[in-house]
């Protein structure tokens, strides 16, 4: 999503420590450019608005994860990685077609609200069926059967929302259909969300704690230390590079639908690419451990010949 920046010298990779300070700075500086477009007249548009709450509800989601890669914890970081990405994905579905953003902002808000519901109810009425469900009064039984009070209410939206057409919507808002439909943007940054399908697919093991991301979190802690270390460090700066990425998207996106330059977001980028630098360095550490290739190969230096230097005889040539 950003551009690829060459670096004249080999960087340096930094603690951990620092990359989150450095991150938590950039996001910062993203909302700030970001914040005077909430204030804007057509904030009250329901494509804008749901966008702008979105985009923040995102950004604070995103400093909990850099947080959490601050102190190490790179497991937890994946579950709130998949959130990230499926709300941007989101956010860049609203906004990537002009014509159709106020139908997709609606069905976003409405008609998948309204959907929801009739599930809650649907699943509510199967527990309730249960001899043993919340025998003592489980408040969990009230919430669940509050969506809908009126049971008029409830018939008309099932006839309104048929079982096909629900899943029509539903299935038009899963994670891989947005992606594919992204993937048919003319933008670039729009199209490189799919590059992050792999990461996607790891967070979903791990916030779904299945056998692959125990198997994953055994495997790394068999490793030896330094190893270890390598591979942790190269985890997090992958993800804090993917979660930066997403931010500079997101902010991209609302610049584009308000129709203002992107210059000042490249700049703030052009501004960083020490520390991106320092991030690609440690992955790069990261997969050379993996392909267990050396770190520093050695440097093949070819003996060079012993010069020979001219030396005048001290002797006087006779003359003959």
């Amino acid at each position: 999503m950003r551009k690829k920046i060459r670096h004249s010298k080999r960087p340096q990779v930094v603690s951990v420590d620092q990359w989150g300070e450095e991150s938590e700075k950039l996001l910062s500086e993203f909302l700030a450019l970001t914040c005077p477009l909430f204030q804007r007249e057509n904030a009250t548009e329901l494509p804008i608005w749901i966008s702008n709450r979105l985009y923040l509800s995102l950004q604070r989601t995103t400093e909990s994860a850099v947080i959490l890669a601050s102190h190490g914890r790179i497991w937890d970081i994946e579950i709130l990685f998949r959130s990230i990405l499926e709300g941007t994905t989101k956010l860049a579905f609203i906004l990537s077609d002009s014509e159709k953003a106020e139908e997709r902002a609606h069905e976003f808000w409405y008609t998948l609200a309204e959907i929801n519901g009739i599930r809650r109810y649907q699943r509510s009425k199967g527990y309730e069926e249960k001899d043993d469900f919340c025998d003592i009064g489980c408040p969990i039984e009230d919430e669940l059967l509050s969506d809908f009070p009126d049971k008029e209410l409830l018939k008309s939206l099932q006839k309104k929302y048929p079982y096909l057409e629900r899943a029509r919507i539903e299935k038009n808002w899963t994670f891989l259909y947005l992606i594919e439909t992204l993937n048919q943007q003319d933008d670039p940054p729009t199209r490189a969300l799919s590059t992050i399908l792999g990461a996607y697919i790891t967070s979903s093991n791990f916030s779904h704690q299945d056998s692959i991301s125990l198997g994953l979190i055994r495997e790394r802690s068999s490793r030896p230390p330094k190893e270890r270390e390598q591979l942790n460090n190269a985890h997090i700066a992958g993800r804090l590079s993917d979660l930066l990425d997403l931010s500079f998207y997101r902010s991209w996106l609302l610049f584009r639908i308000n129709g203002l330059d992107h210059d000042p977001l490249w700049q703030l980028y052009e501004s960083k690419k020490d520390f991106f630098a320092s991030l690609e360095e440690a992955q790069k550490i990261g997969e050379k451990v993996e392909k267990n290739e050396p770190l520093d190969p050695p440097i093949k230096v070819t003996p060079k010949k012993p010069r020979r230097y001219y030396r005048p005889s001290s002797k006087k040539i006779k003359k003959e």
